[in-house]
């Protein structure tokens, strides 16, 4: 790997110990590496907004599945006492921009688009997620027929967005598609009237009823 080549771990199989080993086996021979020695920490960027894999906790403390994939880099480059900074990291554009984040650990999913045109490399796959539709309990729909002429909200220019076509053209069902912006407030939207359904990876329609 150059200088210039940096890391995103695809968290899209837990296999923490396989993770652990081939990106050490990675890094070994990287400059990157060189510089995160010389330099005494790792720069981790990672999207603290989705529970159960990176949070902010009351103390300021990042908590989380990506954010202890990040201790685990940074312990196999620099050894027991590694530290590592947390680096607030919502698009694949920002992380690209931005040559002093070594690796992003975060619910990213792996695609030929992302890798191919961008030459961003992903790491070892850590995590199987699906996409999934939350609708207010109040209008009882249980399955996705009967989102058929509703509208359908979705991050403008994610997987999902892409996936919900097909999947309605599939099904031969009226998809209303309403775009948000990355960030948007999903509560908002639906009190709004704005949305009737919203799709998005599973465990983030989990954070955000949990939230």
């Amino acid at each position: 790997m150059s200088a210039t080549s940096r890391l995103a771990l695809a968290l899209v199989a837990l296999l923490p110990l396989v993770a652990a080993a081939q990106s050490r086996t990675l890094v070994l021979r990287s400059d990157r590496v060189d510089a995160i020695r010389e330099r005494g920490f790792l720069s981790c960027g990672v999207w603290p907004e989705v529970r159960g894999f990176a949070i902010v906790d009351g103390n300021g403390e990042y908590r989380g599945f990506d954010t202890d994939l990040c201790r685990a880099v940074a312990v196999a480059i620099l050894g027991p006492q590694a530290r590592v900074t947390f680096v607030d990291t919502r698009t694949v554009e920002q992380f690209l921009a931005s040559p002093d984040i070594d690796l992003v650990s975060r619910r990213l999913t792996w695609s030929i688009t992302r890798e191919g045109r961008s030459g961003l490399r992903f790491g070892p796959v850590t995590f199987y997620d699906g996409q999934g539709f939350m609708v207010p309990a109040r209008l009882g729909i249980t399955r996705v027929a009967q989102l058929s002429g509703r509208r359908v909200c979705v991050e403008s220019g994610s997987p999902s967005e892409f996936n919900l076509g097909p999947v309605f053209r599939e099904k031969k069902l009226a998809l209303e598609q309403v775009l948000l912006e990355p960030g948007a407030d999903i509560g908002a939207a639906f009190t709004r009237g704005r949305c009737q359904a919203y799709t998005a990876d599973v465990t983030m329609l989990a954070s955000i009823l949990t939230a």
